[in-house]
């Protein structure tokens, strides 16, 4: 419900869509295993949603550490979006980059 596939994307690839494509399946689209069926209440972020959600699993301002790497781009990208979503919803979050080795 909190994020939008597109936002890891553009992050890590780009504005250009030549370069992506989005893919609601568990395993990677276009596999034996890739089907999408199932995901469509998952495919439209909903924010409000996801703080609602998050408030009835009993969240209540916890700092939560959240890790990623600074020198591999783009998990470092994945890394950075979704700290600004877990915020958008309340999150307390404490973001911990180093390198992968430390990690």
């Amino acid at each position: 419900m909190l994020f939008d596939q597109k936002d890891f994307l553009r992050a890590s690839v780009g504005n250009d869509e030549k370069w992506w494509r989005t893919c609601h399946a568990y395993f990677f689209c276009g596999t034996p295993f890739g089907t999408e069926a199932g995901s469509e209440p998952y495919r439209t972020p909903d924010k409000a949603k996801a703080k609602q959600l998050l408030a009835e699993a009993g969240y209540k301002g916890e700092k939560i550490t959240l890790m990623g790497p600074a020198d591999i781009q783009f998990i470092n990208a994945y890394t950075m979006v979704t700290a600004e979503n877990l915020k958008k919803i309340g999150m307390n979050v404490d973001l911990v980059i180093a390198d992968w080795g430390s990690i």
